[in-house]
């Protein structure tokens, strides 16, 4: 969103996945930087399963495959001292400074696809469609069943509408 703003020539259409950037709700905001930091810091299977756990609305959406993948990339040496300065985006002060305002939505002209989910445990899908609505071009989709990682849990209906989003 930011990139779209400051630089729309660079941008011809943005899909906005469950984005940030609009909201600052202390609690989830905590719940992300103690579940995120502490797999970046123990990448075992239990830790790993309670991040990725957080962001889906079927447990059994969490298999083994995506665990083993998440540690395959936390397990790297410089993974926990990336974690920790992408973290700092969940401090109230630089999240604050980094919000996206109605003013900015409103200058990206470019066509926008806001994709929000039924059970997004960073906020209610109001939250999307208020940003769709606030987009001179935007459009809301809500898909159903899926947490924050629709492209996981509902591949194919995230699939179908980004690709028909873009090709349009």
């Amino acid at each position: 969103m930011k990139t779209a703003y400051a630089h729309p020539e660079r941008v011809s259409r943005i899909v906005l996945n469950t984005p940030g950037g609009a909201l600052s709700d202390p609690a989830v905001r905590k719940r992300i930087r103690t579940l995120s930091q502490g797999a970046a810091d123990d990448p075992s299977d239990e830790r790993i399963r309670a991040r990725v756990s957080w962001l889906m609305a079927d447990p059994a959406s969490v298999t083994q495959e995506l665990v083993d993948v998440r540690r395959t990339l936390y397990a790297q040496p410089p993974f926990a001292e990336s974690m920790r300065n992408i973290m700092c985006l969940q401090e109230a002060d630089v999240r604050a400074r980094n919000m996206i305002t109605d003013d900015e939505l409103a200058a990206i002209t470019e066509a926008a696809l806001v994709v929000w989910t039924s059970d997004d445990p960073s906020g209610p899908a109001a939250v999307g469609l208020r940003m769709a609505e606030k987009l001179p071009n935007g459009r809301f989709e809500l898909v159903e069943g899926a947490g924050h990682w629709p492209q996981w849990e509902r591949h194919r209906r995230f699939n179908e509408l980004v690709l028909n989003f873009l090709g349009q």
